[in-house]
């Protein structure tokens, strides 16, 4: 007699062959769609999905196969499914010239197909007939690729498969960056065509890298030639990418359920329980119903109403859809598989019971449909009352994703198979806490210089000759190593696209074929490299960033290596001998143990090969690429000359703080600066050599220098050459690097910057910073409005590509250069900064940073810009930082101020000790301000006020004084918020709505509200723009398309105060749109400009610029905005609600 436990599976392999194997090809083993048309197709990702359920029964009948024919039923099955991954791949294989392609271009047109012929393999549409690029199927593939192999099952039979393999991971690392069509394969929700970033791609790719790093395909017969190597530091963008996307699922999607396996089986994906219990409570709230989940919002598919004769949808017609979108079971059953693998001793009985109650019996065998929809007479009830109609069985029956998932739950719950045996490579561990990273770190010393200098300090280093165990090479050698991996010349494959490796490639050792130890030090100091990097600081908030990053990011067994090279450039590339304490100082603090939150230990390279991460490269030939040990030494060719004494930023600070109305569209605030030539030099048409040597032998100075070089190249050709002493004939463009060498060095950052836009000096990983933002769903614009050159970025672009759009949108390579330093400074160090902003606008901070020296030092605009152009990068940064920090909390306290405003409170903005700002209750406060006056700050603050007080006349007399307003300075790094009254400090809120305006700065939950408004007005007309009310047909509130569109709207208003007046406008305006008011037309900031108009003819305060002193009033008190503005809306609805008419809402 039979036990009952091969009963059991018996009927799970019965229920198999007749729900899923009989859609089987017998000679490829694909599974095909029951479409019932004679074309039979195999999609991707329906094989991936249907597999899983033919794996976990050959699994649970090989745990419980003690007869006969239990062990020929796991052949059989074992033999199926490998069969299946096996026509994959080759169906896959026969595009390899596609994945060459790809890793080149990106373009849709170059991905792998989608589907394919059953029996033949080959491509079935076209490469512009189907939205192909689907990361999501090609990242499932690697991850059951590995999750297979790792439970025993050989899908992988030779190396020309190892070396494809390697090159299907090319092809979805760069998935944190790359568009595509998605898991429904068709993009953008409106159905027409448009890729986008998908969260959902992002992370099934990034599961598939973590899972497949290490593995060795061939399992215990394979050697180092069948492993699989992944890039730390494309894993870790994705998963900044992923963390930073998640709930949302793309741009037209504000949430999806494609995100449930993500974060679920089978890839889970996330190592952050936070983000995981977010996403998925935002999923059950929106998308959850009876009978399934919705897969995004407004999904017309299946649905009565849906018109099946066209592919695409009108924008207009997706609110139809809403409440009435198609519930699908298949994502139940994920969440049952899900549960059985987080379970206790307990079954998760009731959504056992819930799949039950979905599966359809015919005749006796469980079907889980695709989906569940409501008829069409029903559509009305279910808009009324969502969830009241009865709902029927729709599309493909059984469903193969549904109907898998059902069967693998039910093996799961029955406990025929385990979680460990589903999970071979234990992706289910990813968010159980990991115990505190500590960053290993070691000192080099370059040149004998260096390591004599730090010996007198008590820190003895090694130079690379003295490491007898390791190997010491620069990173550019282990980027010349990774070119041969996957190369395949039978198929056409070219191997690792060559790329800057990062930190985390770095923070590990590596064996090289010979069985050498080998270890790459990233280049911090290298100036050859990086040019910025001749700022010491530059250098050392570097190295802080770079070793949070590694502790936030790294994942791997053993610990974090780094090795910070020292050179003496770095050290004596300036007479400020402070920047060497700086640099003794960051040594100190990394052998004390700490440095910016981070545990590190400091000691000699070998002595952390015990507890290090160790990767074999024993691919890589040792002797190919490897660079000499030490940085040569340049040798000048030109004397040493002085540096022309420029204005140093420093003498700006002797300065009073005046001039606060700045224009900041004033063209003069565009830095520029004129080169320098020497007036005693006549250059005729005929050149001599020799004449031109003894010119630029015997300039005064090095910026001389560099202008008669400047000029002798553009007045000649390349091939021009001038005679120098004990050199020889030596061409201009060699002369010109050695001078902007030698001007980095020497700290000249004004020359330094106009010659690196001469000379077109790149900056090592800008593409990459752009991409870092861009994939945050925020895009950059670059050159200077107003002029009509500023571009747009919104995708990722090589280097050259960028560093052309820059020039051209710019016009002066020196601008140029500086918006570059920008763009690649700002968001690795303070991601968080820009969560806030979906546009960064680099030319208009340009323009505000020079704003900002010419208010704080009152000088010209032209001085201003030059002041700026000669700052040290790291303070460049700085004084942005700061910038875009404090307009940051300022926004934030935006919506307190507007509560506080409507029930009647006052507030008072003070600083409490932290970084960031609080509001109180604050019914009478002191007059005056906080600064003390007997410091020299001080000082020069009341000085400055007096001289306002002065030029206003009676009008500031006249302010009440039973409130306070926040007024910011800009003085560097040690800038503070200030609480003063705002009479005594004219301009200070028209200045701060500059500053809000130009960085684009709304309140998180803004568009939101705006299209709250938008739903219940027909229009909005902004600046001579109008949104019309329509667009909440198609958008949803949180959708970051409608966002979008409100901030291309709203920066169509070149001025930025009047932008920010706007967005407080449409503030009070969303909040008396959520009492249910009804809107029609305002002009709120034209009608609130009147009314304070009145209000101060009535004080008897005269002035000429009323509209400036609107604007530069604060948002509380007796003239504060915001009461003008509620009083506008207030009046305006009254009015309309008396006509009874709807027409546009107006925010001019």
């Amino acid at each position: 007699m039979r036990r009952p436990i091969y009963e059991k599976l018996d009927y799970f392999a019965d229920l198999l062959e007749k729900t899923i194997q009989c859609n089987l090809d017998p000679v490829t083993e694909l599974y095909y769609s029951s479409t019932g048309t004679e074309d039979k197709h195999a999609w991707i990702r329906d094989n991936l999905w249907a597999v899983q359920s033919v794996w976990a029964l050959c699994l649970s009948y090989r745990k419980f196969g003690d007869t006969d024919d239990a062990r020929a039923k796991f052949q059989m099955l074992a033999g199926s499914a490998t069969k299946t991954m096996r026509s994959l791949l080759m169906c896959m294989m026969r595009q390899s010239s596609k994945i060459e392609c790809f890793k080149k271009t990106k373009a849709t047109e170059d991905a792998i197909h989608a589907k394919f012929n059953v029996r033949t393999l080959s491509t079935v549409v076209g490469d512009h007939d189907w939205g192909h690029l689907q990361l999501d199927a090609t990242g499932l593939f690697v991850l059951q690729l590995a999750q297979m192999t790792a439970s025993g099952l050989q899908i992988v039979f030779s190396l020309e498969e190892v070396d494809f393999i390697q090159n299907l991971v090319f092809y979805i690392e760069s998935a944190y960056k790359t568009v595509d069509y998605g898991i429904w394969e068709r993009g953008d929700k409106t159905n027409h065509g448009v890729p986008e970033l998908n969260a959902s791609s992002i992370g099934m790719c990034l599961a598939a890298l973590e899972a497949i790093d290490g593995l060795d395909l061939f399992q215990c017969q394979g050697g180092y030639r069948s492993i699989i190597h992944v890039s730390p530091d494309e894993k870790a963008r994705c998963q900044d990418v992923l963390e930073s996307l998640l709930p949302r699922e793309s741009k037209s999607k504000e949430v999806g359920a494609a995100l449930l396996p993500v974060v679920l089986y089978p890839a889970f994906a996330l190592s952050n329980a936070d983000i995981v219990t977010k996403t998925l409570a935002v999923i059950d709230e929106k998308l959850q119903g009876r009978f399934g989940y919705i897969r995004f919002q407004r999904d017309g598919y299946c649905t009565p109403i849906e018109d099946n004769q066209r592919l695409h949808y009108d924008p207009l017609e997706l609110e139809q859809f809403e409440k009435i979108e198609c519930q699908w079971p298949l994502f139940l059953c994920m969440r049952l598989v899900s549960k059985c693998f987080q379970r206790g001793p307990s079954k998760p009985q009731i959504d056992e019971e819930i799949v039950e109650l979905l599966c359809l019996i015919i005749p006796t065998k469980p079907y889980l449909p695709m989906a569940y929809a409501i008829d069409k007479d029903s559509v009305a009830m279910e808009r009324k009352n969502r969830g009241s109609a009865k709902r029927e069985s729709v599309g493909f029956l059984p469903h193969i994703w549904g109907q898998s998932l059902y069967i693998l739950s039910r093996l799961l719950v029955e406990d025929f198979v385990s979680p460990g045996e589903l999970d071979p490579l234990n992706r289910r561990m990813a968010m159980q806490k990991r115990p505190e990273v500590i960053v290993q770190v070691s000192f080099l010393a370059l040149d004998d210089l260096t390591q004599e200098t730090f010996n007198e300090h008590g820190h003895h280093f090694q130079r690379a000759e003295d490491i007898t165990k390791v190997r010491v090479h620069p990173v550019t050698v282990l980027s010349d190593l990774y070119k041969n991996l996957g190369k395949s010349d039978m198929l056409g494959l070219s191997g690792r696209p060559k790329g800057r490796i990062g930190v985390l490639s770095t923070s590990k050792f590596y064996e090289l074929g010979d069985g050498t130890m080998t270890f790459f030090y990233p280049e911090f100091s290298n100036i050859d490299q990086n040019w910025i990097a001749a700022d010491v600081n530059i250098f050392i908030e570097e190295v802080q960033t770079e070793l949070n990053y590694i502790q936030s990011h790294w994942n791997h067994p053993g610990r974090p290596t780094i090795v910070i090279p020292l050179s003496s450039e770095l050290i004596w590339n300036t007479s400020d001998s402070s920047l060497e304490s700086e640099i003794i100082n960051l040594v100190r603090k990394i052998t004390s143990g700490y440095i910016a939150g981070v545990h590190v230990k400091s000691a000699k390279l070998e002595e952390f090969l015990p507890t290090s991460n160790v990767s074999k490269l024993q691919f890589a030939d040792v002797n190919d690429g490897l660079a000499p040990k030490t940085c040569p030494s340049k040798t000048l060719s030109l004397p040493k000359l002085p540096i022309t004494p420029m204005r140093s930023p420093k003498d700006f600070h002797k300065a009073r703080i005046i001039n606060m109305n700045l224009d900041l569209t004033d063209m003069t605030l565009v830095p520029k600066v004129n080169r320098r030539r020497s007036e005693s030099v006549a250059f005729s048409s005929t050149r001599s050599g020799r004449d031109d040597s003894y010119t630029i032998l015997t300039a005064k100075c090095l910026v001389d220098q560099a202008g008669v070089l400047i000029e002798i190249s553009e007045a000649t050709d390349g091939n021009y050459r001038v005679q120098i002493p004990s050199v020889g004939p030596v061409q201009i463009g060699p002369l010109l690097e050695e001078v902007f060498d030698r001007a980095c060095r020497e700290q000249q950052w004004l020359l330094a910057r106009e010659l690196a836009g001469y000379l077109n000096k790149p900056l090592p990983g800008l593409d990459q910073a752009v991409t870092d933002i861009l994939v945050r769903q925020k895009s950059i614009t670059v050159g200077l409005p107003p002029d009509s050159r500023e571009t747009t970025i919104d995708k990722p672009l090589q280097s050259g590509e960028i560093e052309a759009m820059i020039l051209e949108a710019c016009g002066d390579g020196d601008v140029a250069i500086l918006q570059q330093e920008y763009l690649a400074m700002l968001i690795r160090g303070q991601p968080t900064l820009f969560n806030d902003l979906l546009r960064l606008r680099v030319g208009l901070i340009v323009q505000v940073l020079a704003s900002e020296l010419a208010r704080l030092f009152n000088c010209s605009g032209q001085e201003a810009s030059s002041c700026l152009l000669a700052l040290p990068p790291s303070e460049l940064k700085d004084r942005a930082v700061l910038l875009i920090f404090q307009s940051c909390h300022l926004a934030r306290s935006m919506l307190t101020l507007l509560h506080s405003l409507l029930s009647g409170h006052e507030i008072a903005i003070a600083q409490d000790g932290k970084k960031g700002i609080r509001a109180r209750s604050n019914s009478r406060t002191r007059r005056g301000s906080i600064v003390s006056p007997f410091t020299e700050r001080g000082r020069m603050l009341n000085e400055a006020y007096s001289s306002n007080r002065a030029r206003s006349g009676d009008r500031l007399s006249r302010q009440d004084s039973t409130h306070q307003s926040l007024m910011l300075t800009l003085g560097g790094i040690n800038s503070e918020i200030v609480v003063e009254d705002p009479g005594q400090r004219a301009g200070s809120w028209l200045r701060r709505r500059q500053l809000d305006g130009a960085l684009n700065r709304v309140a998180t939950d803004f568009y939101s509200r705006v299209w709250q408004v938008l739903d219940r007005c027909h229009g909005l007309q902004i600046g001579g723009r109008l949104i019309q009310g329509t667009v909440t047909r198609e958008m949803t509130s949180s959708e970051l398309k409608f966002a979008l569109l409100v901030e291309n709207t709203l920066n169509g208003i070149p001025e930025p105060e009047r932008r920010q007046m706007v967005v407080e406008a449409l503030s009070v305006l969303s909040m008396l749109a959520s009492f249910q008011l009804p809107l029609v037309i305002i002009s709120s900031t034209l009608t609130a400009e009147k009314f304070f108009r009145e209000d101060q003819t009535l004080e008897g305060i005269q002035s000429e610029a009323s509209h400036e002193d609107f604007y530069d009033s604060a948002p509380t008190g007796r003239f504060g905005t915001m009461a003008y503005l509620v009083r506008a809306c207030t009046e305006m609805l009254e009015k309309e609600a008396e006509q009874g008419e709807s027409k546009h809402c107006a925010v001019q």
